[in-house]
């Protein structure tokens, strides 16, 4: 090899050294070529967590990688800014579907992704049911029911032990119930009937009357609860912008109201939220119009919603970023809904028939 073979071959290497070190440092510094825009931009990133784990995530309908097995986490970065349509999807599980954005140098997080099961399988509890009023923590459900022989009769239900006790002895009337008042613990409930049905009844947790007085006071006399107090306040701030509002109802963090105005269905924040999309206290949201009003809302969890649109029971999600993901649970007849919080089911009360589903969130 000649002097001037290895100067050139030298020089080479050197201007070779000094184009890849800065090419590799703006890479390790999240740089990338935008061919699509010709232009040079900083990569941003996508961060997962799903219920249940172990979820199969596509980006542009290209499988990237399954949720952690144990936390259902996953980050996938290196990514250039624009809109990705992301599929989420588990076998036996409906998918989530969403057109999400990447900035420059940002985590855009999608951390309250629920897959519902596909077909959701329901069990029959009892027929013969008119009407039902659970306690508060659902630990209980007062049944009223209709005998073999066309009696109406009032029982107790317990969900862990199956086990249904008499109220007074199947105490058969024929009064029409005003109204059932359970106390804040689930301890007692009041009995009212309408108009010449005689006097109030107050009973306990194992369906015998409860003629103390201290039974009557826990129900009426009992002081605004917390939760109370914080419905009221939303309600008074919105009454001038959604004056027909029908129901509401707190999240389990206490951070927001679901309200309900005919077929419009909206979001009141009482405080700030960090997760994304962030939101700030006093923030009003519009998640939906239906064709139909909204009947039996209650939240399952602190970011879906359980309702039904006349005879159709969903589940919907609170993320307004695209489309709304909903899950459909079935068409039943004037349905009324029980959310179980602590065991994650839904009672179904249908043309006389109540019914239990399987565990919605895994």
């Amino acid at each position: 090899m000649t002097k001037r073979t290895r100067t050139a071959l030298f020089f080479s290497l050197v201007l070779l050294f000094s184009t890849a070190t800065p090419a590799l440092i703006l890479y390790s510094l999240g740089w990338r070529i935008d061919w699509k825009e010709r232009k040079v931009a900083q990569t941003g990133a996508f961060y997962f967590r799903t219920d249940p784990a172990n979820a199969a995530i596509f980006i542009n309908n290209k499988t990237r990688k399954k949720t952690d097995f144990l936390f259902g986490t996953l980050l996938i970065d290196n990514l250039l800014p624009g809109i990705y349509d992301v599929k989420i999807e588990k076998e036996e599980y409906g998918t989530w579907q969403k057109n999400l954005i990447v900035r420059e140098k940002q985590v855009t997080e999608a951390k309250n992704v629920a897959l519902f099961p596909a077909k959701i399988s329901l069990k029959t509890l009892f027929d013969s049911v008119i009407n039902a009023w659970p306690s508060p923590d659902m630990s209980l459900l007062l049944l009223q029911r209709t005998s073999p022989q066309g009696r109406e009769y009032l029982s107790l239900w317990n969900p862990k032990t199956n086990k249904e006790v008499s109220v007074m002895q199947r105490l058969a009337f024929t009064q029409k119930i005003q109204s059932i008042q359970w106390d804040k613990n689930g301890e007692t409930f009041l009995v009212q009937f309408q108009k010449g049905g005689g006097q109030p009844l107050v009973f306990n947790e194992e369906g015998e009357p409860c003629k103390e007085s201290f039974c009557i006071e826990n129900i009426l006399e009992v002081q605004p609860t917390e939760q109370e107090k914080l419905l009221a306040t939303a309600e008074e701030s919105l009454r001038q912008i959604l004056p027909h509002i029908q129901e509401r109802v707190l999240s389990p963090d206490k951070k927001k109201v679901a309200l309900t105005q005919g077929s419009e269905l909206w979001l009141f924040y009482l405080q700030d939220d960090e997760s994304q999309p962030k939101r700030i206290k006093g923030e009003r949201v519009f998640l939906n119009r239906f064709g139909e009003q909204i009947q039996n809302l209650s939240w399952v969890g602190n970011h879906h919603l359980l309702l039904s649109i006349r005879d159709d029971i969903r589940i919907i999600e609170i993320d307004n970023r695209d489309s709304l993901n909903t899950t459909s649970l079935g068409s039943f007849p004037s349905p009324r809904l029980f959310w179980d919080s602590q065991e994650k089911v839904v009672y179904i009360l249908s043309n006389n028939v109540l019914s239990i589903s399987e565990k919605l969130i895994k």
